[in-house]
């Protein structure tokens, strides 16, 4: 039996990643055509679930190995006082089965986790394995849609047509890209240069004139121009870098979401410009606010959106819902207490990547704060893997915790 633990304990971090791999794999494929073709939806669940099982038999190994000491002696007793030292652990937990229960969703469960298991990795080297699969994903369903492999969902917005070149929407084809450009650019760091800016921009305008996805087109732009600018002048990106600037950005979305589909007014004509430069958001969010209602540990909610629409979706348009901002959907879903503790997990790791100096961390979480508005993505593992820097305070005791707010690093340092 030691054998066999011996064995596992030398591959547990080939596990994990693979698992985490095959995880977002399947998770990119629901963006995609593929997974309503054939039996592949099938397939591709059961694949998932097994991704389930294999994280949680890791998290669950995690505890026995760090908090019981491989032993069961004393179990009980070991576990309470481990969560009397780890409120945020505990508190997090209880949420997000709470909210898996009430909602009948998996992700609050999916995300517990994720963040558990992503605390004894390093996220760095992670990442570099995620952005190559996302690459490789992306070149195959773009090149299968370009070349009739795959369907090519096609919308109209007026006079203009847009190309999805399989994935199931037009928006998911450039959001795709616009995620791992931002992948890109936390790689390169100051290494980001004029090459790379204008590489990622001519693909960007290419996949625009393709897809119209005119937001998505706008923050590549911003953020690669910001990345360039970064790496140009290091200093500006450290002085802007606080994490009391990074979490204002964080608050200040939540409040702009809620504030403008709460007063949203169709008579307005400010509030109907807006609208309509958003395509539709702010009615859809006054509208799903009115009907839903906030409530503490969320609701089943069954989101009617038009990917995949006249060729593997059909719906009456009359019954379309689907909220795209990331902190109205999750709140209305997931509830009031789970959204909470989700925002209280970033604004204390916006504070450890700012006590460690990650000014890129930093940097990504604003830009990702404010595609949230707009796109679902705040707590969406196959396009924000930077949700995984969450386990670098998930595992952290109340006194570290404590010293984390104070502005101390772990070797007691302001």
């Amino acid at each position: 039996m030691n054998k066999i633990y011996n064995w596992f304990i030398r591959r547990r971090m080939y596990i994990y990643l693979s698992t985490l791999l095959l995880l977002i794999f399947t998770q990119l494929i629901t963006i995609t055509v593929v997974a309503q073709m054939w039996k592949f939806e099938k397939i591709f669940k059961l694949l998932r679930y097994l991704c389930y099982f294999v994280l949680a038999f890791l998290a669950c190994e995690s505890f026995y190995r760090k908090v019981l000491h491989n032993s069961l002696k004393g179990m009980i007793r070991k576990t309470l006082v481990f969560f009397k030292e780890h409120i945020l652990l505990l508190l997090f937990i209880l949420a997000s089965f709470t909210s898996m229960l009430v909602s009948k969703e998996m992700i609050p469960l999916i995300l517990l986790l994720l963040i558990v298991n992503a605390s004894e990795y390093d996220f760095d080297e992670t990442l570099h394995l995620i952005i190559i699969l996302n690459v490789i994903v992306f070149l195959l369903t773009v090149l299968g849609g370009y070349f009739g492999f795959l369907p090519d969902v096609i919308i109209t917005r007026g006079d203009t047509i847009r190309h999805s070149y399989g994935y199931i929407y037009p928006t998911e084809f450039l959001s795709h890209y616009c995620f791992i450009v931002l992948m890109y650019i936390y790689l390169k760091k100051d290494q980001f240069g004029i090459k790379d800016f204008f590489l990622s921009n001519i693909f960007n305008f290419i996949f625009f004139k393709m897809s119209d996805s005119r937001l998505d087109f706008l923050i590549i732009l911003f953020a690669t121009g910001l990345g360039l600018l970064f790496s140009c002048r290091p200093g500006v990106l450290k002085k802007i870098a606080k994490s009391i600037y990074v979490n204002g950005i964080l608050l200040f979305s939540i409040l702009i979401s809620f504030i403008s589909s709460v007063f949203y007014n169709g008579n307005s004509s400010l509030f109907s410009k807006l609208n309509q430069l958003l395509s539709q958001r702010l009615l859809l969010g006054n509208n799903a606010l009115s009907y839903y209602g906030l409530k503490m540990f969320g609701q089943k909610i069954e989101w009617i959106g038009s990917g995949g629409s006249g060729i593997y979706r059909t719906f009456d348009q009359i019954d379309y819902n689907y909220v795209d901002c990331s902190y109205l959907q999750y709140a209305l879903s997931f509830g009031i207490v789970f959204m909470l503790v989700m925002i209280l997990l970033y604004m204390l790791a916006i504070k450890h990547e700012y006590l460690e100096n990650r000014n890129y961390s930093l940097f990504i979480f604003a830009v990702i704060f404010v595609i949230s508005i707009i796109e679902p993505r705040l707590l969406n593992i196959q396009m924000n893997p930077f949700i995984l820097l969450l386990g670098s305070i998930i595992m952290l005791s109340n006194k570290e915790i404590l010293k984390l707010i104070k502005g101390e690093r772990k070797n007691g340092t302001v």
